[in-house]
């Protein structure tokens, strides 16, 4: 479990992704209270669907603070090389605990219901007990998608590796392998080179610097 939690994972960081992201979640709490009515919305006197786009407001507004002005403000962070299965799965839990705290103080100013301990555990619970299980998951699915292109061109660049005809000792011969992000592509003497694996999204690269054993960490496309 610690390793699988420990796996990297790349996510659309992009604020475009995040507004979409936190306007249909914003869209869905809306519909969802308006329709069905549930925690006793049924019984409000006023207009249930003026309420309900309160929430869904809430929710939204949540979701971008989260997501596009903290990260904003703290992008060390949140910097995708870093990035974890475990970080993804924790950021949402933290979406949805504020989530659940924000809409109990919308609550308040609604007059629903009152600010105390036990309200906020009601909310956070009914928030973490709807959405702790499709977010992990989703978060596991994903990341599982993404890593198994990874994983299958790995096993085929090592076997294009092993099938190679060297020439000679390889002494002499450079070969690069490209990065997929912006950082600088991976140059060494053929050999140097001793295997490469895959490493869910990343591409691990062994290989020999001054004699030494060593470990590259590419994110790329094989």
């Amino acid at each position: 479990m610690h390793s699988l939690l420990d796996r990297p994972y790349r996510t659309e960081r992009t604020q475009g992704a995040h507004w979409r992201s936190a306007l249909s979640f914003g869209a869905f709490v809306f519909l969802f209270l308006a329709v069905f009515k549930p925690f006793g919305l049924s019984g409000w006197h006023g207009s249930v669907w003026l309420l309900a786009l309160g929430y869904g407001a809430t929710t939204s507004l949540v979701m971008l603070v989260l997501n596009v002005a903290v990260p904003t403000a703290l992008p060390a962070w949140f910097d995708e090389e870093r990035w974890t299965v475990g970080r993804e799965i924790g950021w949402v839990l933290v979406n949805l605990a504020t989530i659940g705290a924000a809409n109990l103080g919308y609550s308040h100013l609604a007059g629903i219901g009152g600010l105390s301990l036990r309200n906020l555990l009601v909310f956070e619970g009914y928030t973490l007990l709807v959405g702790i299980i499709p977010v992990t998951l989703g978060v596991l699915w994903t990341e599982y998608r993404q890593a198994r292109p990874y994983r299958s061109g790995s096993a085929s660049l090592n076997t294009e590796l092993e099938s190679h005809p060297s020439p000679g000792t390889g002494e002499g011969v450079r070969v690069t392998i490209p990065s997929g992000t912006s950082r600088d592509d991976l140059e060494l003497a053929l050999e140097d080179l001793l295997f490469i694996r895959s490493d869910g999204n990343y591409v691990e690269v062994y290989h020999l610097d001054l004699e030494r054993p060593v470990r590259s960490l590419l994110r790329c496309s094989l």
